[in-house]
């Protein structure tokens, strides 16, 4: 009688086990949420710091700030391995991490500074607030409006915000 019972035990046991190292494992896979925002992110960096020159690699420092929300380290992690022709692309949780101190206030390196503001939870037409500044004279305040279609993301538009 009692043989049954550790069976019901061990078997109780085995998925409990199953159900944790599945949950550990779906940690590191990203959401669909977060997939949308790192392609919406990803598209509006390629707009906004192409190539130079003609060239596949992006050699420029690009820094990434975003709205008051901040961008989770899973989108982070998905928009730097989506721009894997971007060299040297870093998430910053202020300007000052990028830019210089000093007048004329550059960003690092001869860098560019992208301040991307929330991405709207729905739709597959999204306007996101940007800022892409590379020194006091030379500091943009942009609205891109970002489309989905035949399942990747683009920039439609980059305009002045109003």
């Amino acid at each position: 009688m009692s043989r049954p019972q550790r069976g019901r035990a061990g078997a109780a046991a085995i998925v409990a086990l199953a159900l944790v190292a599945g949950a550990v494992s779906s940690c590191g896979d990203s959401s669909p949420t977060s997939t949308r925002d790192a392609d919406i992110y990803a598209a509006i960096v390629r707009a906004l710091v192409p190539p130079e020159d003609d060239e596949t690699k992006v050699t420029r420092e690009v820094y990434v700030g975003s709205g008051a929300d901040g961008v989770s380290l899973d989108v982070q992690a998905d928009v730097v391995q989506e721009l894997d022709e971007y060299e040297r692309i870093r998430f910053v949780d202020e300007q000052a991490e990028a830019v210089d101190d000093e007048p004329p206030m550059a960003v690092h390196n001869g860098g560019v500074y992208l301040e991307l503001g929330d991405i709207p939870e729905r739709g597959t037409t999204v306007r996101v607030d940007a800022r892409r500044y590379v020194s006091e004279d030379d500091d943009e305040r942009l609205t891109v409006t970002v489309e989905r279609a035949g399942g990747t993301w683009g920039v439609a538009d980059v305009v002045p915000a109003a």
